[in-house]
């Protein structure tokens, strides 16, 4: 089990993390960090580092960010990139977060990639099939 931040621009985070609890209920190895308005790069490197004090006894750590090059992304690569047991991903959607919580910690880059193929083969799009147009039949009512 990975220890994991979720960290975004605005309540994202809060919220993508709120759906993953109401399909699969409360994870102590998650801790979300909201960069919202009035917060500087200072809050935020504080907050990061607050989460990460808080999983960091789970060995790897993944920090999933919304945005490459966004301030939550670009402060967690400052502060932790340079460690060997941290991972950090952008481009955050549900089936990356899901992903995650599911992924073996044993490799961290194993299961990263684990995380990104699995979190790509459920980005689609719905194409129905072509439908037959239906011939109705007029009976006058």
């Amino acid at each position: 089990m990975y220890g994991i931040v979720i960290a975004t621009h605005g309540n994202f985070a809060s919220g993508i993390y709120s759906g993953l609890k109401l399909i699969c209920g409360d994870f102590a190895n998650v801790k979300v960090v909201d960069f919202v308005e009035g917060d500087t790069t200072e809050i935020l490197d504080a907050k990061l580092k607050a989460a990460y004090e808080e999983v960091k006894s789970y060995g790897n750590v993944l920090f999933l960010t919304d945005l490459a090059g966004g301030s939550p992304f670009t402060r967690a690569v400052m502060l932790f990139s340079e460690l060997p047991n941290v991972r950090i991903l952008s481009g955050l959607s549900f089936p990356i977060l899901y992903m995650a919580t599911l992924a073996d910690a044993e490799n961290i880059d194993e299961g990263t990639k684990f995380i990104l193929d699995e979190a790509k083969a459920a980005t689609m799009v719905y194409v129905p099939e072509e439908r037959k147009e239906e011939v109705i039949a007029d009976d006058g009512i």
